[in-house]
């Protein structure tokens, strides 16, 4: 007995072909290191970039506390304070919300974040706040950009904040990192590029 062309073992044996296909190529293009150290390896850089742009950053800016160094020194001595901004975070727990004015919901919650320093180094830390956000506003546990609503005015203080390690840990993969800063780049550009094409207007051709 022959198997049709679209039975189920057929398209099992078509999406193991595929795979092994897939993994092969991606196995070439990394050299054999883990697609995710790699992705982390690009995100960093990104990150190295757009902190030449920090203060043109359009996302949220806050004070995070970070080690000195590594090691006993580092446990030692203070804490220095580097100015950041929110790149991604993920809620990681939320109270039973609260009714405030305006139809809205207060909750006291913990948000694991990556953040870019203005040395243009990647860090992540956990902020606990308290949020009001619309009624109707979803806390999940998927990762929001930079831009979400959810984000868009915390953390309210300062962050303990310590090395991205790159991989997924308690707040993102690093596609979605990466994702997160190609979004920061476009933006910038896209601002840039308007500040350019006002400023040509007022000058005039040179």
């Amino acid at each position: 007995m022959t198997n049709e062309p679209d039975s189920p073992h057929h398209d099992a044996a078509d999406a193991q072909a595929r795979l092994r296909d897939v993994r092969a190529a991606l196995a070439q293009a990394t050299g054999g290191a883990p697609a995710g150290l790699v992705l982390a390896e690009v995100a960093q850089q990104m990150a190295a970039e757009l902190g030449a742009y920090f203060e043109d950053l359009p996302m949220r800016g806050f004070t995070g506390r970070v080690a000195r160094a590594g090691g006993v020194k580092g446990a030692v001595l203070p804490r220095r304070a580097i100015l950041h901004r929110v790149v991604i975070g993920r809620y990681i727990s939320a109270s039973r919300p609260r009714a405030v004015d305006g139809g809205r919901l207060e909750r006291a919650v913990e948000i694991a974040l990556v953040a870019l320093g203005s040395d243009g180094v990647l860090r992540q830390g956990r902020a606990i706040e308290r949020v009001v956000l619309p009624r109707e506003a979803v806390i999940g546990i998927t990762p929001l950009a930079w831009d979400d609503p959810a984000l868009r005015r915390v953390p309210t203080g300062s962050v303990r904040l310590g090395a991205w390690p790159g991989g997924a840990g308690q707040v993102a993969t690093p596609r979605q990192v990466l994702d997160a800063l190609a979004s920061i780049a476009t933006t910038l550009a896209d601002t840039s590029r308007r500040d350019l094409e006002l400023l040509q207007r007022l000058i005039g051709p040179g």
